[in-house]
């Protein structure tokens, strides 16, 4: 990866697997207020990380609302992988921890069903531009599927187009090295995994 010849590779993590299922109702609300407007959004999800020394991680819930310019973000640990997805998302104190959250956090979302529909993986690698004090993730080979209730694939995983860079700091550019990326097309955009995974797995278009 070009990263590794002008920046530092994260020395604790740089390099693991990310996995998150996505919580929404049948009919896809959460995906569709992405889709409506970025004013306003609400992602609620489980996320746990793997790497090749296969010690166990926490299942991170996490829900994330936007409205407008203000944003707020809340973090519970559930579990760690030693119990698998797929019995996790079924145990009754997890979904009374996920109702809960709702309740506390997102009243009006509490009211829904919300069920596991998306799971989204991908290979992230971290580096970090010691310069400008910026943090980088590069993920790439993201890729998605359907899921039941429990965590199980209804569908294959199919790839995502686009592989995304990550910068945090605090600079509102990137930095200059990056800039000069022999043979790399960067773009600036907002991108959503969740919301890419939802219109190219229901063939959504606007």
């Amino acid at each position: 990866m070009a990263l590794t010849h002008i920046c530092q590779t994260d020395a604790t993590h740089h390099l693991n697997t990310v996995s998150s299922v996505y919580f929404d109702t049948d009919d896809w609300r959460l995906a569709r207020e992405k889709a409506a407007s970025d004013y306003l959004k609400t992602k609620l999800r489980v996320r746990w990380y793997t790497n090749t020394s296969h010690h166990e991680s926490p299942y991170i819930l996490e829900l994330k609302s936007k409205i407008g310019s203000t944003r707020q973000k809340q973090r519970i640990e559930i579990g760690t992988t030693k119990v698998p997805i797929t019995r996790l998302l079924v145990r009754d104190d997890v979904r009374s921890v996920i109702s809960d959250l709702l309740g506390e956090h997102a009243r009006d979302y509490s009211r829904l069903l919300l069920r596991p529909r998306l799971l989204v993986r991908y290979h992230r690698h971290r580096y970090t531009d010691w310069q400008t004090n910026s943090r980088i993730a590069v993920d790439h080979e993201v890729r998605a599927a359907r899921v039941l209730d429990n965590g199980n694939l209804i569908t294959p995983f199919i790839p995502l187009s686009s592989s995304v860079l990550e910068l945090k700091g605090p600079l509102d550019e990137l930095p200059p090295k990056l800039r000069r990326l022999n043979g790399v097309q960067l773009k600036k955009a907002a991108y959503s995994k969740y919301y890419n995974a939802f219109c190219a797995l229901t063939h959504y278009k606007q």
